[in-house]
């Protein structure tokens, strides 16, 4: 996710159907096809003892990908799993899923825009899990905590668990689905691991905003978060003045965008009233409620509440081993979202969402696509295995229109593992009634039109819930 802002757009559309390759072509007629890691023969390898207990199965991490993968792990469980092909048959061992996560809910990030503007949207932007009818199930674990350390050799992780006032926790897995976002700064994303303290926060924010001393509010950050936040302010917080101060001479400039698209987001910004400052640097101090900013020119401003919208994140990853890691804290991953070859049991290690070295501009939508194809190849390394104990014959068929993709008499099954193209960069941003949209394929769009089918009331979150089937957990 980039800067907030995000749309699901192609992304839901992202794993190759039926043999399709990353580059959604085929080799001779046939796909090709890539086991999902590159020891997934040998890790489906079978144990005796583990062939007498469930399958482990660890996610880190509650956002879009963690949840995307909880519930597609759930999906197989119970033999809805659609991967494109006939269905593959149940797991005769049930899955236990466990996911650890810092809040107690899933929170809709590319919404915090609204959520810490209008106070009306505080609280449906935050799903408890108690309250998601679909994980209240004996084989799935909510533990509320945040991971220390994962040892990929030894198939364990440690954590703090909160329940137990901090606690360190060891738990034992067979797979781990590492999504653990981006470590960002409040108010660009909630600091309480809670609802209920979500909701305190959130309201005070709120509250500061709507009373600004001398009726202005500054906002210092010119990137997707800025522009979001700066327009909700004025659409929600109309006799306030807000400033948006920049430091670079064009809006989103750090941003791999056309210039069409970031001089119509700055015209979008300015005619839903927001003062846009560009180019200047502001320092500000802080005094009796007063934030007195000074420009690099020299110039003043005088306001009740500054917004810093900067762009400071880094990958949630330290619980890792250096060698998992890029320079940047990024986990490198292949295509099937498997880590890197050279990891301990790499074939049993995924991770997807923000924290991944990946192609394109961070964002909620690929975010799940990712945890889709994480957790769609942990089920087909499950499937393999089992056939394995049993003794059973296992072909990998990649072309759904040979003769043989399924033959039940000596049980080959269609095995095609989901892979995550490259994807090139993409953004939507909602600027007051508005959204501006790029997409390689379409060029640079805007309108009310644009807003509503993206974004439509909520930024995003309905059309979020409905890709994960969790529309009904709203209600």
């Amino acid at each position: 996710m980039t800067a907030i802002s995000s749309d699901l757009g192609d992304s839901t559309r992202s794993i190759p159907a039926k043999g399709a390759t990353a580059n959604g072509n085929k080799a001779n007629g046939h796909a090709r096809v890539h086991r999902a890691g590159p020891r997934a023969a040998e890790a489906c390898e079978p144990d005796a003892t583990a062939s007498q207990r469930p399958h482990r199965v660890l996610v880190v991490g509650g956002a879009y990908a963690g949840v995307a993968a909880v519930l597609t792990l759930l999906d197989g469980a119970d033999g809805k799993l659609a991967t494109g092909e006939p269905p593959l048959p149940r797991l005769r061992r049930r899955i236990e899923v466990t996911l650890i996560d810092e809040r107690d809910g899933f929170f809709h990030a590319v919404g915090t825009p609204l959520a810490h503007v209008a106070k009306g949207s505080v609280v449906p932007l935050w799903l408890r899990y108690q309250s998601i009818s679909r994980l209240q199930r004996d084989d799935v674990k909510i533990r509320h905590g945040r991971v220390s350390s994962v040892h990929p050799g030894s198939l364990r992780v440690t954590f703090s668990d909160i329940e137990s006032d901090g606690k360190d926790v060891t738990l034992e897995y067979d797979f781990l689905i590492l999504a653990s976002g981006l470590t960002r700064q409040w108010p660009t994303i909630p600091k309480a691991q809670s609802f209920d303290d979500y909701v305190k926060d959130a309201s005070k924010h709120i509250s500061r905003i709507r009373h600004a001393k001398c009726g202005t509010v500054a906002v210092i950050g010119g990137g997707a978060v800025g522009i979001e936040f700066a327009s909700e302010i004025k659409s929600f917080h109309p006799h306030n003045r807000v400033v948006l101060i920049h430091s670079r001479d064009k809006l989103l400039s750090n941003e791999p965008l056309p210039e069409t698209f970031k001089t119509q987001a700055q015209s979008l910004l300015v005619g839903e009233g927001v003062d846009v400052i560009l180019n200047q640097r502001a320092s500000v101090v802080e005094a009796d409620g007063v934030s007195n900013i000074t420009l690099t020119d020299g110039g003043r401003i005088e306001a009740g509440y500054v917004f810093y919208a900067t762009s400071g994140y880094e990958a949630n990853t330290q619980m890792l081993p250096r060698e998992a890691v890029d320079e940047d804290g990024y986990v490198v991953v292949d295509q099937h979202m498997n880590f890197a070859s050279s990891i301990d049991n790499a074939h049993r290690h995924y991770a997807c969402g923000d924290i991944c070295r990946w192609s394109g501009i961070k964002r909620a939508g690929p975010a799940m696509v990712m945890g889709r194809v994480a957790a769609t190849n942990i089920f087909h390394q499950l499937v393999h295995s089992e056939h394995l104990e049993h003794n059973e014959p296992f072909e990998v068929v990649a072309d759904p229109e040979s003769p043989d993709h399924f033959d039940a008499g000596s049980q080959k099954l269609p095995s095609s593992p989901a892979v995550y193209p490259e994807v090139p960069p993409t953004m939507a941003l909602a600027v007051g009634k508005q959204a501006i949209i790029y997409q390689p394929h379409a060029g640079v769009n805007w309108g009310e039109e644009q807003c509503a089918e993206i974004f439509g009331t909520d930024l995003g979150w309905t059309n979020s819930l409905r890709y994960l089937g969790l529309l009904e957990a709203r209600t």
